[in-house]
């Protein structure tokens, strides 16, 4: 087996391990993919997506307790909103990051326009609606 495949798999693996850390079931997992790459089975990524996806799961494995949601000062109503729908889903700001990064094609949640704020909130009311997360609307 060449290296390269043996690194493809041993990827692969690192995901399906992380994932179960994490407790995703199927659905959350494909999900997950799916908002990270357009596609729903790992076996379908590339090398650079199935590394991005290990460093996306290792830190919402990490995030928690390394990047608290934090309120600053003068954060928007709206931010506010993101950050508790965000932790009533048991989520991370990596997650919001993910986010932003696939609907507003900016890195970071903290960097989507004040008028685009509202394509977050919407996905994860979605979200938050299909995986029957705690928050208030």
């Amino acid at each position: 087996m060449s290296q390269s495949k043996n690194n493809r798999n041993g990827l692969l693996a690192r995901i399906h391990i992380l994932a179960n850390e994490l407790g995703m079931n199927k659905d959350d997992y494909r999900d997950m993919l799916e908002d990270r790459t357009g596609k729903r089975s790992a076996g379908d990524l590339n090398t650079r997506q199935l590394l991005n996806t290990v460093n996306h799961l290792k830190n919402l494995i990490d995030g928690p307790t390394k990047q608290p949601l934090e309120r600053n000062p003068g954060e928007s109503p709206q931010m506010m909103k993101i950050k508790a729908m965000l932790m009533a889903g048991g989520k991370s700001t990596a997650y919001g990051d993910g986010i932003a990064r696939k609907i507003c094609k900016v890195d970071r949640l903290e960097w989507v326009s004040e008028e685009d704020l509202y394509k977050i909130i919407t996905a994860l009311k979605k979200q938050g609606q299909r995986k029957n997360w705690n928050h208030n609307d």
